[in-house]
């Protein structure tokens, strides 16, 4: 059986067990039943231990949103800021697929706002300090940033938006049964879709091979101050980056200049500047140092 790990905050927690029943008979679940994902950075932690401890997995769904986004810092701010958010989301993909396992990224959960102890249909539902301005800012960011890096989306937001105040239980944040039953067997639908289409989600390897280093000797006598180690590559060293990620050993300052080159071929995009390159899977890509340039060659492998 394929295996399936669940990560994301305390509404995963509410729905783990459902998706396990839904596919018990297909797929081997996986999840932390005593803690949640809290924020995206203590899900990379958690990813990592659970992936060590029962992986590698083929498939890897997870959602972070309401612990990141909560204003609870003593300036105001969110605990980690959209950019941070991002980030850390970013990152956890390229682990995920570091194992070669398709990411699917729900999207947070939409929050009924409540601004008062309120009675509805005999159940007094808790106030609320959390907007849905909050949610719909940072489930926008994300799903941006999903369709750069090709990764499924499971719009749960979406999902929940024609129940009763959203299907929230009385403290207004989490769910009610049947919210999570709901979520449950969406989450198990789209498991079962992606493990279908599972190679078109795994990225390409692309080789970079140093091609040419040029030395300017006279403007390097006229405007450098002399430095005992400038750069330690040679013609014909080769690289592999896996997954779009900077290979080991890479300078870094080069990287960065054909990390969006590197990135954009792992996902089988190519033909730069419309036919620039005879293979249209490559590119050339110079280093910004102009006292000694390194040409580089990057192709699919």
């Amino acid at each position: 059986m394929k295996k399936v790990l669940l990560l994301g905050d305390s509404i995963r927690m509410g729905y783990d067990s459902y998706v396990k029943e839904e596919l018990k008979d297909e797929f081997e679940v996986y999840y932390d039943d005593t803690d949640n994902g809290r924020f995206s950075a203590y899900t990379i932690w958690q990813f990592n231990i659970l992936n060590n401890k029962y992986g590698p997995f083929d498939i890897v769904h997870f959602n972070n949103g309401y612990w990141d986004m909560n204003h609870e810092c003593p300036d105001g701010s969110e605990t980690f800021p959209l950019e941070d958010y991002l980030h850390n989301l970013k990152r956890l993909i390229g682990l995920i697929r570091q194992i070669n396992a398709i990411p699917i990224f729900s999207t947070t959960i939409p929050i009924y706002e409540t601004k008062e102890d309120t009675l509805y249909n005999g159940v007094m539902y808790q106030k609320i300090n959390y907007l849905d301005s909050w949610v719909t800012k940072y489930n926008a960011a994300a799903i941006h940033l999903m369709e750069e890096e090709h990764v499924l989306v499971n719009d749960l937001y979406s999902l929940l938006l024609d129940e009763p105040r959203y299907a929230k239980c009385q403290d207004s944040l989490h769910l009610t049964t049947e919210g999570y039953i709901k979520c449950a067997k969406k989450v198990a639908s789209i498991i079962k879709e992606a493990s279908l289409i599972k190679n078109d989600y795994i990225k390409k390897q692309v080789k970079i091979t140093v091609k040419k280093i040029t030395i300017y000797e006279d403007l390097i006598k006229q405007f450098e101050n002399p430095i005992l180690h400038a750069c330690s590559l040679h013609v014909g060293d080769e690289f592999i980056s896996i997954n779009g990620l900077k290979p080991s050993g890479l300078c870094e300052e080069a990287w960065k200049i054909m990390q969006p080159y590197v990135e954009s071929l792992s996902l089988g995009k190519g033909d730069f500047f419309d036919g620039w390159m005879k293979n249209k899977m490559s590119a050339m890509i110079s280093c910004n140092d102009g006292f000694r340039p390194v040409s580089f060659y990057l192709e699919v492998i």
